[in-house]
């Protein structure tokens, strides 16, 4: 059978858009931040370009009991989560996770750390949609596929930003690495 272009665009269906998301930190932890970085971390959902939907590896040992030896899964454990954000003028989303991470670790020898509590955000609610969320008249309208909710969130890498002459026409963007303790579709 020959390949028809029209079967296969009707066999394929919908696709999903990696475009389509939005993100929100609930309940960051409030200490960490002065009053102006708090109206710069309300920017991040707007900012946010780039980040990956959360992955989950099963955690396995070997076993022989008889033969070859197998991988028996014993549990599981999360992989970090990247995200990169448009960085604002005055730099504002690189000094907010620069106070963020400084506050999990006041002493740069690492002997000093902030209790855990301190220092994480309850959550994080990542979004993916079917059209974007900010086509339409109204935003009631567009309801989220699936969301994921990443709980007890921190910082664990700020990657550094290239700074070059040759870079006139673009924007300077902070890449950050998150942990967090689990996660779930609500």
């Amino acid at each position: 059978m020959p390949f028809n272009a029209k079967n296969f665009r009707e066999k394929l269906g919908t696709i999903a858009k990696p475009s389509m998301f939005d993100l929100h930190f609930i309940n960051p932890p409030s200490a960490i931040f002065i009053e102006e970085d708090k109206k710069v971390f309300g920017e991040i959902p707007f900012r946010a370009y780039s980040s990956q939907l959360p992955g989950i590896n099963l955690d396995t040992v070997e076993r022989r009991y008889h033969g070859p030896q197998r991988m028996i899964p014993v549990g599981y454990f999360f992989q970090q989560l990247n995200m990169s954000i448009i960085e604002t003028a005055d730099y504002g989303m690189r000094r907010i996770f620069d106070h963020w991470v400084t506050k999990i670790a006041p002493d740069k020898n690492g002997y000093f750390l902030n209790y855990y509590d301190e220092i994480i955000a309850s959550e994080l609610l990542l979004k993916v949609y079917k059209k974007s969320p900010n086509i339409g008249s109204n935003p009631t309208d567009v309801k989220p596929v699936r969301t994921y909710k990443l709980e007890e969130v921190y910082p664990i890498t700020i990657s550094p930003i290239v700074l070059d002459w040759g870079y006139r026409d673009t924007f300077s963007a902070v890449n950050i690495e998150l942990a967090y303790r689990k996660w779930s579709i609500v």
